[in-house]
């Protein structure tokens, strides 16, 4: 087994999902954020495909159609044209209240 290998050991199993979430997160002193594909999630993070890439290490909040959390980024590699991202839940994901806020499909 490589050392990249090794990145993707799953330690949980991972439940495959489909749906997008924005992630936002902050460069410097400026602040981004993007739509990103989820491809799989454990109780403990979630990896998802997207189009910008997001420094390891990095605070992610995470938005999405019914959950919100807080994330840090563990890691983040160019697949195909698109980056993907390794997340690691820093609170327990909690349920956004319906019909609060307009939240991206």
């Amino acid at each position: 087994m490589t050392s990249r290998d090794s990145e993707y050991a799953r330690r949980e199993q991972r439940e495959p999902v489909t749906g997008a979430a924005t992630l936002s997160w902050e460069i410097g002193d400026r602040g981004a954020s993007g739509v990103y594909h989820v491809r799989n999630l454990t109780a403990d993070g979630m990896q998802a495909i997207g189009r910008w890439h997001i420094p390891p290490g990095a605070s992610v909040f995470i938005s999405g159609l019914q959950y919100e959390c807080l994330a840090q980024v563990r890691y983040c590699h160019e697949a195909g044209g698109r980056f993907r991202v390794g997340l690691e839940f820093l609170s327990p994901p909690y349920r956004v209240e319906a019909g609060s806020l307009d939240r991206p499909a």
